[in-house]
């Protein structure tokens, strides 16, 4: 439906409403200055971590959005509420128990779908910290929508049910007194049996990154450790994960 719509204004950045199991929403929508009618475009959700919802600094410090321009951004606010164990304070953070944000990423994708011209088979995920939990949970609880995801400081998924292979793309610090470094390496042995990978692992790009030899081309898995940043933002992440998803929107699904 939206391919054949003539496209709105472009290079802007609106606030935008939905309703989703039953609750009030809010988002905001990045729209690319090169966005064309009738031109499959991928969509790209940005999860923020617990407690900071603000779209404008997350397109400043998790900026994927300057090195992969031509997709359509979507930076949404997480409902406030505290862990499952009563933690953590209440504050806006992802739902991974319940269906609360599941509904909110298929409400935004089908809107956005009649609205603009969005590449199905190129909806990618990236977050830090709660925002990566959540896009681990999506990677399998909607498996047919994303193609994959990057996720930093946030392992995941929360369910035993997956859709099967996703590409993902992941770093944690073992010095991370938040979510601990053995949820990061449990996500990356459920990521690699999960993508059929098997355990051959080597050298990636950056030094503290390994790659899985094994996995098929379509579900790539790269998981980087590091030391001394604890629960942080890591310099090198936004690069690697924008480089990631340019290699995955290369290939086809």
């Amino acid at each position: 439906m939206g391919c054949s719509v003539s496209p709105p204004d472009v290079g802007t950045v609106t606030q935008e409403q939905t309703v989703a199991a039953g609750k009030s929403r809010t988002y905001h929508l990045s729209v690319p200055a090169a966005y064309q009618a009738g031109v499959p475009t991928p969509l790209v959700f940005v999860l923020h971590g617990a407690g900071d919802t603000n779209p404008v600094h997350m397109r400043e410090w998790f900026d994927v959005e300057a090195h992969v321009p031509d997709a359509l951004y979507v930076y949404p606010q997480a409902l406030v509420r505290r862990r499952i164990d009563g933690t953590g304070g209440d504050v806006p953070r992802w739902d991974l128990h319940g269906d609360d944000d599941t509904a909110l990423f298929d409400a935004v994708v089908s809107e956005l779908s009649e609205r603009y011209c969005v590449d199905r088979t190129n909806v990618l995920a990236t977050g830090f910290s709660s925002g990566g939990n959540f896009a681990n949970q999506l990677a399998c609880l909607r498996q047919s929508e994303i193609r994959a995801i990057g996720a930093v400081s946030g392992p995941g998924p929360f369910t035993d049910v997956c859709g099967g292979a996703v590409g993902v793309w992941m770093t944690h610090d073992t010095g991370d007194n938040v979510l601990p470094i053995a949820d990061a390496r449990r996500a990356r042995d459920f990521w690699a049996r999960e993508n059929a990978c098997g355990d051959d692992w080597v050298p990636d790009k950056l030094p503290m990154c390994r790659r899985n030899a094994a996995c098929p081309p379509s579900a790539p898995l790269v998981y980087c450790e590091t030391s001394g940043i604890g629960h942080e933002m890591t310099t090198f992440a936004v690069p690697a994960i924008s480089d990631f998803f340019g290699a995955i929107l290369k290939t086809s699904r």
